[in-house]
């Protein structure tokens, strides 16, 4: 059973690289590639941004992050 699961996955690996090196999968980018963040979604996005810096969740993830040993990486 658990070798099945193993070459099942090894399968489903060895797909996803192949699709991703020709090129079926695209890459996920933004609409605007400008050096600046304009344009109707980029305003929306921009805008949930900044009320998730000024929200509390943003400021106890904060510091979680702070009082944590590991830190974040990212």
């Amino acid at each position: 059973m658990e070798s099945r699961k193993k070459d099942a996955s090894r399968q489903f690996a060895q797909k996803l690289l192949d699709d991703i090196k020709s090129g079926r999968i695209e890459k996920d980018c933004p609409v605007n590639h400008s050096d600046d963040f304009t344009g109707g979604m980029e305003k929306l996005h921009e805008k949930r941004f900044h009320m998730y810096l000024s929200s509390c969740g943003c400021y106890l993830m904060d510091r979680r992050l702070d009082e944590s040993e590991e830190g974040y990486c990212g």
